[in-house]
């Protein structure tokens, strides 16, 4: 998608350019993207590219001084923190000094954004937008996510994708795409779901179903060969994991702390991994891409 340069209006400033911070490679191709569409972008901390400023102070500062910062969108990285007190990629800057910095900019935008600064944003009047509550950057990360997650359990396994036996833990954005995307190589697919509906829409996908209630009574647990989490939530337990074989691969793509009982495969010695931030890993450039199209969107 690209988008022509105007001075489009937003939250009642004019937006002509960026200061986009810290992060991951998505920030990287975040910045050439929106240099490619005409925008001036200037940097602090993104990986491969040189400081504007020595502080994100000075660049604020000189922002200031031209009288344009008002007209420029501060655009932090997914998410804004890992440690929930210093940036992502940044960590000599804290969120809660951050927060006394965004006063004066037109747009804020950033992944998981924490409360000190939405609320900073909001007492501002400055709009703040999370990429993680759009609809459409989520659709799209959940393709980035899926690949990533498949090509991860490949490489943590001995056998094929094709052939084998799946099980995939949940059916919201990111497990449909995974599913339908081990059933196009050839997986035999069981999707498990809290809700009827999740599961009926799994099945006219091709996909064998299992209420979740359900799974720990599941006779054929002992026949997958992967399984794949993408619930929040505590649903692969002992008396689960229990019943899975020795030698499944089991990969955790929800978020913190996951829904699987680590420790109890740590006890057998189960393969597993808690996978985060695949899209980042996996797919920067389309992720940057993604975060940038979604920036403009908001314009």
């Amino acid at each position: 998608m690209e988008y022509k340069i105007d001075e489009k209006k937003q939250g009642g400033y004019y937006l002509k350019q960026f200061v986009v911070v810290g992060g991951d490679l998505r920030c990287h191709y975040l910045v050439l993207y929106l240099k490619e569409q005409g925008y001036p972008v200037f940097t602090w901390k993104v990986p491969e590219l040189a400081d504007t400023g020595e502080k994100l102070q000075d660049i604020i500062g000189n922002l200031k001084t031209d009288d344009t910062l008002k007209e420029t969108g501060l655009l932090l990285p997914v998410p804004v923190t890992k440690d929930g007190i210093h940036i992502n990629g940044c960590s000599e800057l804290t969120a809660e000094a951050l927060a006394f910095m965004v006063g004066d900019f037109g747009l804020v935008c950033g992944g998981v954004i924490s409360q000190e600064l939405t609320k900073a944003c909001a007492e501002s009047g400055i709009p703040c937008h999370d990429y993680m509550k759009d609809d459409c950057v989520a659709l799209k990360n959940a393709v980035a996510t899926a690949e990533g997650a498949i090509t991860e359990s490949f490489m943590m396994s001995d056998i094929n994708i094709e052939n084998s036996k799946c099980l995939v833990t949940g059916y919201g954005r990111c497990g449909r795409v995974l599913a339908q995307k081990l059933l196009r190589m050839g997986a035999e697919v069981t999707v498990t779901a809290r809700s009827v509906e999740a599961c009926i829409k799994a099945a006219m996908g091709d996909c064998h179903t299992i209420l979740l209630n359900q799974l720990a009574s599941c006779e054929k647990l002992d026949t997958f060969d992967f399984c794949y989490n993408t619930i929040p939530a505590p649903v692969l337990d002992r008396t689960v994991l229990s019943k899975l074989r020795p030698d499944v691969v089991i990969l955790d793509i929800a978020s913190k702390p996951g829904g699987t009982d680590f420790a109890y495969l740590d006890e057998q010695g189960i393969c597993y991994k808690h996978s985060l931030g695949i899209p980042g890993r996996y797919s920067p450039k389309t992720s940057g891409e993604i975060l940038g199209e979604a920036v403009l969107s908001y314009l």
